[in-house]
């Protein structure tokens, strides 16, 4: 499933899926409040990592509403002692990565030139 949303989410940066598919999707993700499965919140993470700058500079501001409602809720899963550590310190990356204004600290790089 990761690998899914990874490819929906390249297609949204193409143009190729539309933001409201996108926010129905995150919304999914976060169906389930008190007991989230792990999984879904690892395809949360991944979606937010590749496309949540792009859904925090929509020019829409139902978009930007939305995306406050999601980190409201990711804050509430990353002190949910229920999950486990690795679940709750990713949920922590993205949220960092967010009021880092999506900028990674790790620089990714391409291919080696020769």
């Amino acid at each position: 499933m990761l690998d899914t949303i990874h490819f929906i989410s390249h297609l949204y940066k193409q143009r190729l899926v539309t933001e409201k598919m996108i926010h129905n999707l995150v919304v999914t993700l976060l169906e389930e409040e008190t007991t989230p499965r792990a999984d879904d919140i690892k395809c949360l993470c991944k979606l937010m990592t590749t496309v949540g700058g792009l859904l925090d500079s929509s020019s829409k501001i139902e978009s930007r509403y939305a995306m406050e409602v999601y980190f409201t809720r990711m804050t509430h899963m990353k002190d949910n002692k229920s999950l486990g550590s690795r679940i709750r310190l990713m949920v922590q990356d993205v949220i960092d990565l967010r009021q880092r204004k999506w900028i990674s600290r790790i620089k990714q790089e391409g291919p080696k030139k020769s």
